[in-house]
């Protein structure tokens, strides 16, 4: 799907060890079997109690017609260590909540890194996307920028859009 960034081989936490199939240096989760009602609001409230301000940015993914989340996020940690203490969390939980339970699950994304997430996201929704209200959050030092355009301008160049859409076209 779209959505989900990318043709990869999504790496999902394994029941052998917390958080085992997260690559050393990966800072992007992609978290599945959200409720549908979930907020971003409600998201960043759970980001913060796990790693307050080490984020830098949080996409949930709306269904239009249903008002409601597609039931995943992609979420982009500023470093290493944060994203691992994520993916650790939601892979514990997942692990001891009873199976009937919807219980979310965590795996690297595909999309790696700010610039590069946001690249794909203008590159699927078109540019006019960022100025939609359910566009990704970004934020600097844990602060929401006020202007996806300015991160945008700040965080991606014209050489990593010509190298996402190039990846792209390559998963068609």
């Amino acid at each position: 799907s779209s959505a989900e960034g990318g043709a990869c081989s999504q790496k999902s936490a394994s029941p052998e060890g917390v958080g085992a199939a997260m690559e050393d240096g990966a800072t992007t989760i992609l978290l599945r079997r959200l409720r549908p009602n979930l907020t971003s609001a409600e998201l960043l409230m759970k980001l913060d109690e796990i790693a307050p301000g080490m984020y830098d940015f949080v996409y949930l993914p709306r269904d239009q017609q249903r008002q409601t989340n597609i039931g995943m996020a992609f979420v982009n940690f500023t470093d290493h260590a944060a994203a691992r203490s994520v993916f650790d969390h939601f892979a514990q939980l997942g692990r001891s909540q009873m199976p009937a339970k919807r219980t979310p699950e965590v795996l690297q994304a595909c999309v790696q890194g700010l610039g590069p997430n946001l690249a794909y996201f203008i590159l699927k929704n078109g540019y006019a996307g960022i100025h939609h209200p359910e566009a990704p959050l970004v934020f600097q030092e844990g602060v929401r920028e006020p202007s996806l355009a300015d991160a945008v301008e700040r965080h991606v160049s014209l050489q990593l859009f010509e190298a996402m859409r190039v990846s792209l076209e390559s998963e068609q």
